[in-house]
């Protein structure tokens, strides 16, 4: 009987084992081989203190906020604010089939919160008044110009670790978590005069 046990126990756990491992090769194909971040969380301390000085621009607007996480991972961010804030609309964008699916999950009540699975360089940023992204340096040079050249005037841009190419930075936060430097960067995008 015991032994009958441990066999179906282990069967289990290499099928688990099993089943990762091609998650894992799918999501590394599906990431251009690093050329797009793999599903991350936002680390503790830095998240705090982020969404602290997220909520305290939000809480001082006087029109309705467009805000969007490009790369919104499990809607870590778009949570506590769609929940604090529900008179303004959150967007999460990620291009992850798992991360999507529990940032959906996660949303599901939330009139004011709308997650896609979709390329964030394809989508429009035109009407976004705050942006969060958490992404890996190849892609800092492509978001920098696209943010720079589709994001109005006067929105403010939360980057997660790295530091984009985006006039000007206003401020920078550092935090440590698990003993680890975190910051994250505060820009405010300016539009150059013709």
């Amino acid at each position: 009987m015991i032994t009958g046990i441990l066999f179906f126990l282990n069967v289990l756990i290499t099928l688990g084992v099993v089943l990762w491992l091609v998650y894992a090769i799918y999501d590394l194909c599906k990431c251009r081989f690093g050329q797009y971040p793999t599903f991350a969380s936002s680390f503790s301390e830095t998240k705090k203190k982020l969404l602290e000085e997220a909520a305290g621009y939000l809480n001082q607007a006087r029109t309705k906020q467009n805000v969007v996480d490009l790369g919104c991972g499990n809607g870590a961010l778009l949570v506590p604010l769609a929940k604090r804030f529900p008179h303004h609309e959150f967007y999460g964008y990620d291009w992850n089939t798992v991360a999507y699916v529990w940032a959906k999950w996660r949303t599901r009540r939330f009139k004011n919160v709308h997650i896609y699975r979709q390329d964030f360089m394809k989508v429009d940023l035109s009407e976004m008044n705050m942006a969060f992204c958490f992404l890996i340096k190849a892609l800092i040079p492509r978001i920098s110009k696209k943010i720079q050249k589709e994001m109005p005037a006067g929105a403010l841009i939360f980057s997660e670790l790295f530091p984009l190419e985006v006039n000007a930075l206003k401020h920078k936060v550092e935090a440590k978590t698990f003993g680890f430097g975190l910051p994250y960067y505060v820009y405010e995008v300016k539009k150059s005069k013709r």
